[in-house]
C-alpha cells in the first residue's frame, strides 16, 4: 500500500503539500501542483487514512447536521448546500432528522459527542439552548435569526419577509388577514412572538383591530393545513387572508378548500414561506415568501469551518428574502394579483 510520501516523490513536491491537497485544503497551492498530485494519487491508487489522519491531528474533518424534517424540501436544500461546501472543503457531513422531538435532539447531541464530529449545525427550539452550552464543540444555529444565544446562526429575513407579505395583502384590499404559527415552532415561543409583534405593529399601523381568532397554531405541515383549511370552513367570520407558517401548510390548506369548496383564491387568499418546489406546480400556483435554501447550508457550513479554525465570524447572518407572487391571492374588487 502506497504512502503520502509516494505521491509526493511521484509529483515531485513536499510531503506537506500532498497532505494539504488531499485533506482539501489546498490554500495557497497552485492549480498545476495541485493537479499534479491528484494525478499522482490516481496513479498509485493511493487512499487517505482517515482513522489514522484523525487520531494524529484529533479532528475528524466530520459536520453533523441536525434538522427538523428531511420530507420538507426546504430542509433538503438547506442539507444539499451544506454537504456541497463542506466537501469542497475535505469534510464529510453526517445528516440526522428530529422530527421536532425533543428527546431525538438529545439523543444526536450525545451522538455528536461519542461519534467524535469536529462540529454541529442545528436548527433547534430555545428548549435546548442550556444543554447546547453544555457541549464543547463548535456549533452553528440554523434558521434561529431570533433565538438569544452566543452560538453564531444563519438563517433568513423572515420576518422582513413576513411584514411584506401582509402589506402586499392589504395593498389587494385584505384587512381580516389570518397568520399561523406553529407548537413546533424551530425557535419556540421567542420566534412566536417575533412574529406576534409584526403583526400586531401591521395592524397598528393602519388601524385594524386585533382578532385573536386569526392567530392559528397548526404543524408546519400538509397535515396542518388540512386542520387550517378545516377551522376557517366553519368560521362564522373568517378571514379573507391568510399566512401560512410555510408552503406544506399553504400547500396542504389548497388541496383541502378544493374538497370543502372553497375557491382559491376567490374565497380565501394564502401565501406561504419558503418556495419550495411544489409551490410552483399546485394548482392555483402559490404566491410565498422565498428564502435562500441552499444558501443558508453554505453559509453555514462555512462559518462552521470558520469556528473550527477558530478565526472571527459575526454572531447572526440573515440572508434576505423575496415575495414571490403567483395565483393565490386575490383582490377583495375581483382583480387578481
Amino acid at each position: 500500500m502506497y504512502s503520502i510520501l509516494d505521491v509526493a516523490k511521484l509529483a515531485k513536491v513536499s510531503k506537506s503539500t500532498v497532505s494539504r491537497v488531499l485533506s482539501g485544503d489546498s490554500y495557497g497551492v497552485s492549480d498545476k501542483t495541485k493537479a499534479k498530485v491528484e494525478q499522482a494519487a490516481k496513479e498509485l491508487g493511493y487512499v487517505k487514512n482517515s482513522l489514522a489522519s484523525s487520531l494524529r491531528t484529533n479532528k475528524t474533518k466530520t459536520i453533523l447536521l441536525i434538522i427538523p424534517d428531511i420530507t420538507n424540501n426546504f430542509w433538503a436544500e438547506v442539507a444539499r448546500g451544506a454537504q456541497d461546501y463542506l466537501e469542497k472543503h475535505g469534510y464529510s457531513l453526517i445528516l440526522v432528522n428530529t422530527d421536532w422531538n425533543k428527546d431525538k435532539y438529545s439523543k444526536y447531541l450525545e451522538l455528536a459527542l461519542s461519534k467524535g464530529v469536529d462540529g454541529i449545525l442545528i436548527n433547534t427550539s430555545s428548549s435546548l439552548t442550556s444543554l447546547l452550552n453544555k457541549i464543547d464543540l463548535p456549533i452553528v444555529l440554523l434558521g434561529n435569526a431570533y433565538l438569544e444565544s452566543h452560538f453564531p446562526r444563519v438563517g433568513s429575513n423572515t420576518l422582513e419577509g413576513f411584514n411584506e407579505a401582509l402589506e402586499y395583502l392589504y395593498s389587494n384590499g385584505h384587512k381580516k388577514i389570518g397568520v399561523v404559527a406553529s407548537h413546533t415552532d424551530t425557535v419556540g415561543g421567542l420566534s412566536h412572538q417575533n412574529k406576534l409583534s409584526v403583526y400586531h405593529n401591521f395592524l397598528d399601523s393602519h388601524n385594524i383591530y386585533f382578532n385573536k381568532d386569526y392567530y392559528f397554531s397548526v404543524d408546519y405541515s400538509m397535515e396542518g393545513g388540512k386542520t387550517l383549511a378545516s377551522i376557517i370552513s366553519k368560521m362564522k367570520n373568517p378571514p379573507t387572508a391568510i399566512l401560512a407558517g410555510n408552503d406544506l401548510i399553504a400547500v396542504g390548506m389548497i388541496n383541502e378548500c378544493r374538497k370543502l369548496n372553497i375557491n382559491i383564491p376567490n374565497d380565501l387568499s394564502i401565501i406561504g414561506v419558503d418556495d419550495i418546489p411544489i409551490s410552483s406546480i399546485i394548482y392555483p400556483p402559490l404566491t410565498t415568501i422565498a428564502k435562500p435554501k441552499r444558501e443558508v447550508g453554505e453559509k453555514a457550513a462555512e462559518v462552521i469551518i470558520k469556528v473550527i479554525e477558530k478565526e472571527n465570524v459575526e454572531r447572526n447572518y440573515k440572508l434576505p428574502v423575496n415575495l414571490v407572487i403567483r395565483e393565490t391571492v386575490e383582490k377583495i374588487n375581483g382583480e387578481m394579483k
